[in-house]
């Protein structure tokens, strides 16, 4: 805190306070003169009033001294500042982060966490009138109200108390980055004032460095628990299920309280409602489950809702499921029926295309490849059978799979243990012992069936393996009743025994009767990859004979579908929307449409792909239709980002960079800062002494009068 004289020129006029001591020094009363015969009874009342009357000269000369001290000081205009620098005139440059993420439109009292922050910048920005200032708001895309430091600061106080909170993620990194750009070119004294309810889930981990140079400055906004539900993370069994397959639809609900909760979650499913009621522990989730199908194909808009609590942007979550006629499967195998050296069972192929016509909702194209690499179209299929796998292009087999293709792989005999692991497990590649075995003997090698039945060691069966995962029981589950009989019936003449340890992340399916492993799953880089073991050929085993196979082959279809392959319907907040024009669709005929109501402004624009309508700005929260003439083209949605859910704060002093202030603490230091003029309380200090004096130089001891006159 500092002490500043406008008018210092005019110090020489202090030493007009040595006046009081002077005339109380050289000031001379002349009594009258009496004559007196005795002048005993006058030294008796010089006695009885010389007690009262030295010490009381003292404090009036005192009091004199200060009341022209005071008037003379406010001659030279003093000032107190908080500057650091030692001129009056220090100018500032400041920039206003403002959080306005999704966490600052909980309520607080009567108004929002956004509404209080907002309302306060305005109050700095008069109170506190920087040189230059600009407002940057945290948000998903860190924005700024002005390009650059501006002076226009009515202009910045309307533009703050008119936002809304934007109900999206923060960007608290790249704000702090933008706001530190503009004021690198700055040459006045620079701060950055931070207004946020400081989020545990977005600060905790965040690491400011600041240049050297400017001052942050932290200001909470909000505190004390706010209780919230939210439902998050909906998804589908099946990521692009077929009319009328039966499908999950699967959401978490959270209780972010530290009270358990009770509340009824509604689903609205392409017009079909459900509801259900879920128990919530304190702190806790609950995963809640809707059963459906759906009898058209076309693009269906799932909702998930709960029942209103005091944060409710957070109460609805949507997804749009695309429902097709059929599901599309390719089935690559090699030009040449050979591979190493051996020929492969001629009727293999012919197994597999009469087992995908059983099904009329498959639509399987058998494509011959001598390399994987020249099969362009992966990412079309739902499932793609690679036959005879020779080990090579593992890496475009995971890049299938991370692309939600779902993937069967049947390896050739021979083949590396190393190799399989680089697509089964998400660990670093090791040099893996063994390989793929090609064992057994073509059964017309093997003599008459009864003397293969009667000698077990020239076959193996095959059953659900002993190490089957739980979330792969759903797979035998129809077989439970044994109305169906066993998933794997007949015997198997000559089979391809894989390895058995992979990887922890992979699943047994099936397993031989000597224990050794048949079918092989998982889902380490997204989709399901699946190593099939079990030969089909007529040469190979009995399988093919029964009708098990299909059953089998079906639930196999449904169950391994990628839950992850889903179009590009679901954005995050802050994002802007497109939609790839069809030709058969005029642009001017498009409009983009919130809610099913509120128009969006949008723009054409080029690409790769072709014509894309864009909106023109970042949308929040909500249902988009793109919309041409009177018919919906395509349904996006913008879900709530789930990290903003959780509205517990975390103090801002654990935020260990910068100062941290309260609301009321920046205000006094806004008008210290601007300094407050003391000549006002100067002559009012100089009023009040001479008043004091005054009532000083009447006051005479009870008393004092009697005494004298005796």
């Amino acid at each position: 805190m500092h002490l500043f004289f406008i008018n210092s020129a005019l110090f020489g006029i202090l030493l007009l306070g040595v006046l009081p001591l002077l005339v109380h020094m050289f000031a001379r009363n002349r009594p009258p003169q009496y004559a007196f015969s005795n002048v005993d009874f006058l030294q008796k009342i010089l006695k009885k009033t010389a007690r009262f009357k030295k010490p009381q000269d003292w404090i009036l000369w005192f009091l004199r001294t200060l009341a022209l001290l005071a008037l003379l000081s406010a001659f030279l205009l003093p000032m107190i500042s908080m500057k650091d620098e030692g001129v009056v005139a220090d100018r500032v440059s400041r920039v206003y982060l403002i959080d306005r993420s999704a966490s600052m439109a909980a309520e607080q009292g009567s108004s929002t966490r956004f509404q209080q922050a907002c309302q306060r910048v305005a109050e700095l920005l008069q109170a506190d009138a920087p040189d230059l200032a600009n407002v940057v708001w945290i948000q998903a895309q860190a924005q700024s109200v002005f390009p650059q430091l501006g002076k226009n600061l009515t202009y910045l106080e309307e533009s703050v108390l008119r936002a809304d909170v934007a109900y999206e993620n923060g960007a608290i990194g790249s704000a702090v980055e933008l706001a530190i750009r503009q004021l690198e070119g700055s040459t006045h004294r620079k701060e950055i004032v931070l207004l946020s309810d400081f989020q545990e889930s977005a600060y905790s981990n965040l690491d400011i460095n600041l240049p050297a140079g400017i001052e942050l400055k932290k200001v909470q906004i909000g505190s004390g628990e706010v209780a919230n539900l939210a439902i998050s993370n909906v998804y589908t069994s099946v990521a692009n299920p077929m009319v009328g397959q039966e499908l999950a639809v699967v959401a978490k609900v959270h209780n972010y309280s530290s009270s358990p909760r009770r509340t009824s979650v509604f689903a609205d499913m392409g017009g079909n409602r459900r509801s259900q009621m879920v128990e919530l522990p304190a702190w806790g989730e609950a995963e809640i489950r809707f059963r459906s199908s759906f009898q058209s194909a076309e693009k269906v808009l799932i909702t998930l809702s709960l029942a209103e609590d005091a944060y409710p942007a957070d109460n609805q979550c949507s997804i749009v499921v695309p429902v097709r006629q059929s599901m599309r499967v390719a089935f690559i195998h090699a030009a040449e029926q050979r591979v190493n050296g051996e020929t492969v069972v001629p009727n293999e192929l012919d197994v597999w295309q009469r087992l995908f016509n059983c099904f009329d909702w498959v639509e399987c194209d058998f494509v011959e490849l001598d390399s994987l690499t020249n099969f362009s179209a992966a990412t079309t299929y739902d499932y793609i059978f690679v036959n005879q796998w020779n080990g090579s292009d593992s890496e475009l087999i995971k890049q299938w799979a991370q692309e939600g293709t779902s993937l069967v792989v049947m390896p050739a005999g021979g083949v590396p243990a190393a190799h399989l692991q680089a697509i089964m497990s998400a660990d670093k590649p090791a040099d893996l012992a063994g390989r793929t075995l090609l064992q057994g003997k073509p059964r017309s090698m093997l003599g008459s069936e009864s003397s293969r039945t009667a000698d077990a060691s020239q076959f193996w069966t095959v059953t659900a393996s002993a190490r089957l995962a739980s979330q792969d029981a759903g797979l035998f589950a129809l077989y439970e009743s044994g109305d169906f009989g066993s998933a794997v019936s007949g015997n198997v003449y000559q089979r391809i025994s894989l390895p058995a340890d992979l990887g922890e992340d992979v699943n047994h399916l099936l397993e031989y009767s000597d224990g050794k492993a048949a079918m092989l799953s998982s889902s380490a880089h997204g989709a399901p990859v699946v190593l099939w073991g079990v030969m089909v050929g007529l040469e190979s085993s009995s399988w093919a004979e029964s009708s098990s196979i299909v059953t089998f082959v079906g639930e196999f279809l449904k169950h391994h579908q990628s839950a992850s392959k889903l179009e590009l319907s679901q954005y995050p907040a802050g994002s802007y929307l497109s939609y790839k024009l069809d030709e058969r669709v005029e642009a001017s005929s498009v409009t983009l449409k919130k809610d099913g109501s509120e128009s969006v402004p949008i723009a054409q624009k080029m690409s790769e792909q072709g014509v894309l309508m864009q909106s023109k700005d970042t949308q929040a929260v909500g249902v988009y239709f793109w919309v041409s003439g009177s018919e919906t083209v395509d349904t996006q949605v913008i879900n709530f980002p789930y990290s903003e859910s959780n509205l517990k704060l975390m103090d801002a002093e654990l935020l260990t960079v910068g100062e941290r202030l309260h609301v009321d603490e920046l205000m006094r230091m806004a008008s210290l800062g601007d300094g407050v003029e003391l000549w006002p309380y100067l002559i009012l200090i100089c009023l009040l002494l001479l008043m004091i004096e005054n009532l000083l130089a009447m006051y005479r001891p009870r008393g004092m009068k009697k005494e004298v006159m005796r």
